[in-house]
């Protein structure tokens, strides 16, 4: 823990267009900023690269002597690297760091002389030096952990209950059904919920909807002569599990069994209320509290396909003779898109896999989501709630303090080193 809390001013967030200031109630929960803080501010007319400042294609010019900004680590005294650009709507500079700042670390930026592009006139600046502390590990990860620790307290050595809805055969079967992990979303544990708290602040269960059925799709293998490791897939954006089936040529084969659960808060299910949210972020919470049910639906999955006590007691998940298809304790983790950002948090904070593939991952939502060519289709309700560019850019960098706690940004410094209590660090391949 840092020992101290964010204080962002209610005054001082976005505005929608009905007149609704972003609530910031739990972004000040946290004792710190995102590990991938954008760094924002004000220099009109400024030309960034003509006053020396790197952008994405140059981030080693951060590091230099002659750079006018410096970030600097207080802790360690060492220059931070980083690029710079202007957000092309609001023309405000924004700094983002090249690695991610270090947990519970407080940086502090100084700007020197910035010029203008035209005639090489100096910008005057609101401020020219502050600092910011990084959130702690606690207030970065310990929701979801503590979730996790709740989950795996409730089945012990065994495995969840499931029920296997459906089977169908062809090439490969194809499994489906559901398995229950708790709950602690306010509602049943459909979109719209939000996390519940005890009094000493963590995630609690909700006691009316105490479990959660998480749906579960899996191509398996007809006939093997040996069992085959499960490969747990995490999907794109907004998909579902039923992108799983792309690994069925391998089941087909006899290699793999494929299995899925769909990203909760990060689904095709969730559309409809993420639509709402950017019409009101103040509500981003649903989204992002959603999130860690999603990512404790990855964990008990992987137990199903580790455990004796899992999927194998089902003749879905056995050969003719009644033997297992699946390998016990042999299940890796693929995850492709927004499956390879949010994968890594799934992957650091589990024992049920040490293996990871993340396909064209990145981290940093707030970063990555304007950038990509499925934003447009959400950008217009988003500036048709929000109108001025400033404020749409703000609302994506305090939604980062609540992203954080479901994908990469808070996990890659505890994903292959420094790994979280208990859990092992793991091998994972970028692609």
């Amino acid at each position: 823990m840092t020992g101290l809390r964010l204080a962002i001013p209610s005054d001082a967030v976005p505005v929608n267009i009905d007149g609704i200031a972003m609530d910031v109630t739990d972004q000040n929960r946290a004792d710190g900023f995102s590990p991938n803080s954008v760094i924002v501010f004000e220099a009109p007319g400024v030309d960034l690269l003509g006053s020396g400042v790197g952008d994405s294609t140059d981030i080693g010019r951060s590091l230099e002597d002659s750079n006018p900004i410096k970030i600097v680590d207080q802790q360690t005294q060492e220059k931070w690297p980083f690029w710079g650009e202007l957000d092309v709507q609001s023309q405000l500079v924004t700094l983002r760091p090249a690695t991610a700042f270090l947990e519970g670390h407080t940086y502090e930026i100084t700007i020197g002389s910035l010029l203008t592009g035209t005639g090489g006139v100096e910008v005057p600046l609101a401020t020219s030096q502050w600092s910011f502390t990084i959130a702690s590990e606690q207030s970065l990860s310990g929701r979801l952990l503590h979730e996790r620790s709740v989950a795996y307290e409730q089945i012990g050595d065994g495995a969840p209950a499931f029920k296997v809805d459906s089977v169908t055969e062809g090439s490969v079967r194809t499994v489906e059904g559901t398995f229950d992990i708790p709950n602690f979303l306010s509602n049943d544990g459909s979109p719209g919920g939000h996390l519940l708290f005890d009094d000493a602040g963590n995630p609690m269960i909700n006691e009316e909807f105490p479990k959660y059925p998480a749906a579960f799709r899996c191509v398996v293998p007809d006939q093997v002569n040996a069992p085959v490791p499960a490969l747990l897939y995490g999907h794109g954006l907004l998909g579902d599990r039923g992108q799983v089936d792309f690994f069925g040529t391998f089941a087909g084969q006899g290699l793999i069994t494929g299995c899925a659960v769909d990203w909760l808060g990060m689904a095709s299910e969730d559309i409809v209320n993420l639509a709402e949210i950017l019409a009101d972020m103040s509500r981003f919470n649903e989204q992002a509290d959603r999130m860690l049910q999603g990512l404790i639906a990855f964990q008990l999955l992987g137990r199903l396909t580790n455990s004796a006590d899992g999927f194998v007691t089902d003749p879905a998940f056995q050969n003719a003779d009644g033997s297992p298809i699946i390998a016990q304790d042999s299940t890796v983790f693929v995850g492709n898109s927004q499956g390879g950002i949010l994968g890594g948090a799934a992957s650091a904070i589990s024992t049920e896999w040490k293996r990871a593939v993340l396909g064209v991952p990145g981290m940093n939502y707030s970063l990555l989501l304007p950038r990509s060519s499925d934003w447009p289709q959400f950008q217009v309700a988003y500036e048709a709630a929000y109108l001025e560019s400033q404020d749409r850019l703000m609302a994506l960098v305090l939604a980062q303090l609540l992203w954080d706690r479901g994908e990469n940004s808070a996990y890659a410094q505890h994903l292959s080193a420094n790994p979280y209590p208990g859990i092992e660090k793991k091998d994972v391949l970028l692609v």
